[in-house]
């Protein structure tokens, strides 16, 4: 197994944010990523299997955990993916626990294509006047915190406590400030929690801060520069509901992994979704967590999205014929079973588990909305149409997959109705 090393966010060696890339044929299971992300200790370290040309699955994981989004580790898949000669032309396309990420090249250039993840209510902690003295404001920033300090000395000057950042209720911590020189703000990210105790240049802390600062500075374009000890500076524009940060990057190192692998094995209910889901060519891959997904909240928390992008499917009972029916809701809704009645034409039923079992071979809390024996169309929650990327179960409670509204209509040939209360 090969693996680099790469400074992003940088055009030069030792400075910007170092990642490890690992490029596989097939993932190796959670637990030796992990001991690999560990063993190299930097803040990320990317796993990335190719699934279609140019066409790719990215996962990212720290010391401690994995995590859902993360920029430089993005930029330096992408710059060794290019370095390699195993991309044709200047996009990317990455599947990954926030979605489809793209990446444009050009010139020595990569513009990372990412959601733009809008700040929320002013937030107090005691913890944080305590540990920044003076604040201009604090505010919810999706999973971190953002912490306006009064300019960019107290920025730049700011000496972290580690443990007591630690009882800071977020992933990370923002700081930042306006600047008056050639920057239009400048920032700091710590993440103790999750094993990085100050991050180099963090891509996905400034999609929160691109959001932050547009507010305040009434512009959509920005050069920001993170001042940790290595430095680093992104350029960010904002488009619509996406963010687009831009940086260049220096591979370092590049070696062989010695010790043998333990490559991943999915459940067999898994294994034969995506064995049917790769029978449709759509890409698509099926994704193990290990936190349940078995009802629409756990599935939406897990994943970070909205409980309605939830793909939520429901067997019933006919109750004259006993055949089964099946109903795809939106996460959010209740479905109405007299209208579904009125749709298939008789009464309708809650069967049993074991009924469930023995007529789709999955058990409730995991019952994807593909796989069952017997041919039917299944009724689709027109909500779910309204989204632009949804998940659905993959056969147990803690594996899902991303689709779009149209792949589930081409893999079902279901029907799209309305069918909630």
């Amino acid at each position: 197994m090969k693996i680099w090393i790469v400074d992003a966010f940088t055009d030069h060696p030792y400075a910007g944010n170092p990642a490890a890339v690992v490029i596989v044929d097939e993932f190796p299971d959670n637990e030796i990523c992990q001991k690999i992300a560990a063993e190299m200790n930097l803040s990320e370290t990317a796993f990335v299997k190719q699934l279609n040309a140019n066409h790719f699955h990215l996962r990212w994981f720290t010391p401690k955990v994995e995590v859902k989004l993360c920029g430089h580790g993005t930029l330096a898949s992408a710059h060794i993916l290019h370095q390699e000669k195993l991309v044709n032309g200047k996009e990317i396309l990455f599947e990954s626990l926030s979605g489809q990420l793209k990446v444009y090249s050009s010139s020595s250039n990569y513009t990372l294509d990412f959601p733009l993840q809008k700040t929320g209510e002013v937030i107090e902690f005691p913890s944080i006047k305590s540990n920044f003295g003076e604040v201009i404001q604090a505010v919810q920033a999706y999973d971190d915190v953002i912490i306006e300090l009064p300019n960019e000395e107290h920025v730049r000057k700011y000496i972290p406590c580690i443990s007591e950042l630690e009882k800071i209720a977020c992933r990370g911590i923002i700081i930042t400030s306006k600047c008056l020189g050639s920057y239009d703000f400048i920032s700091r990210f710590f993440a103790p929690k999750v094993g990085v105790n100050e991050d180099p240049v963090t891509g996905s802390a400034h999609c929160k801060l691109a959001h932050y600062w547009q507010q305040k500075l009434n512009k959509s374009d920005f050069v920001a520069y993170q001042a940790s000890p290595r430095g680093g500076e992104i350029r960010i524009s904002i488009i619509g509901d996406r963010v687009h940060l831009t940086g260049k990057a220096v591979t370092i190192l590049a070696g062989v992994w010695q010790v043998p692998l333990r490559m991943e094995k999915m459940k067999n209910s898994s294994q034969r979704v995506q064995d049917i889901l790769h029978a449709h060519n759509l890409g698509i891959r099926v994704i193990e967590f290990k936190e349940l997904t078995r009802t629409s909240q756990e599935a939406a928390n897990t994943i970070g999205c909205e409980v309605g992008q939830i793909a939520k499917t429901l067997i019933f009972k006919g109750r004259s014929t006993g055949k089964p029916i099946c109903v795809i809701a939106s996460g959010k809704n209740r479905v109405d079973e007299k209208k579904i009645a009125r749709l298939v034409g008789e009464e309708i039923e809650k069967p049993d588990a074991e009924y469930v079992l023995k007529h789709t071979s999955f058990a409730i809390g995991g019952v994807p909305p593909i796989g069952y024996e017997f041919d039917i169309k299944p009724l689709i929650d027109k909500d779910l149409v309204g989204y632009q990327e949804i998940w659905a179960a993959a056969g147990t409670p803690n594996s899902v997959f991303r689709l779009t509204p149209n792949d589930l209509l081409k893999i079902t040939h279901g029907i799209v109705a309305d069918i909630h209360k």
